[in-house]
């Protein structure tokens, strides 16, 4: 009976955490920025939008925390996947670059609007502090890649923008690194052989040896 029971408590433990997990929140991002998220209950990554796309999405589904009561009972609690998603998006402040969590499966052109103006007066934000800091000390070092790219998504022409156009997606990883680099800093990668030769990163390939020609064999 004992076993029988204990069956019967998993089967409905199951049961709760896949209606939980079929539950699901549309997270949307109307920016050109990937951002991720480490929970208890999971790692989330929040895609960036492509050209031509006015939005991403991510569908985070619902879990359940289980807790062991101590007398060969556990205890689940529900984490509702707009909950989940909402704690993401606060957490890191994600609003305003443009990240809203859909109302329905599919975002509406109210929400996107809305989401698409609050990442605009953010990027004029970040824009206007980027050159209050370049005043200041002149370095590019200094301004944060978020304000570059605001630069570029608004438009506009800064002076401290250009190291943005100099850069490439690397194709082994997709980091962002400077056009002309030998190597990846993330994944290693070889982006450009000669270089990696030239500083000493690869060793040059061995020489192939041509075989001599045979010899002409004297007539008897």
């Amino acid at each position: 009976m004992a076993a029988q029971a204990a069956g019967g408590a998993r089967a409905e433990e199951s049961r709760i955490i896949a209606d939980m997990r079929s539950r699901q929140a549309t997270v949307v991002n109307v920016g050109e920025e990937e951002w991720r998220a480490q929970r208890p209950y999971g790692l989330y990554t929040i895609p960036a939008k492509v050209n031509g796309e006015r939005y991403a999405a991510l569908r985070v589904p619902g879990s359940v925390a289980v807790r062991d009561m101590g007398d060969r009972t556990r205890q689940l609690d529900p984490l509702y996947a707009d909950e989940i998603a909402q704690c993401i998006i606060r957490e890191q402040d994600l609003a305003r670059f443009g990240v809203f969590v859909a109302k329905g499966e599919s975002p509406t052109e109210q929400e996107l609007a809305a989401a698409e103006k609050m990442r605009d007066e953010n990027d004029l934000s970040e824009i206007e502090s980027a050159d209050a800091e370049w005043t200041r000390t002149h370095q590019i070092a200094s301004i944060s890649d978020f304000a570059k790219h605001a630069v570029v998504r608004q438009g506009m022409d800064r002076e401290w923008v250009y190291e943005v156009k100099q850069m490439q997606a690397c194709p082994g990883c997709g980091a962002t690194v400077k056009k002309g680099v030998a190597k990846c800093r993330e994944c290693q990668a070889i982006l450009d052989k000669e270089k990696a030769i030239a500083l000493g990163l690869i060793s040059a390939p061995a020489p192939e040896e041509t075989p001599d020609p045979p010899k002409a064999q004297k007539g008897k």
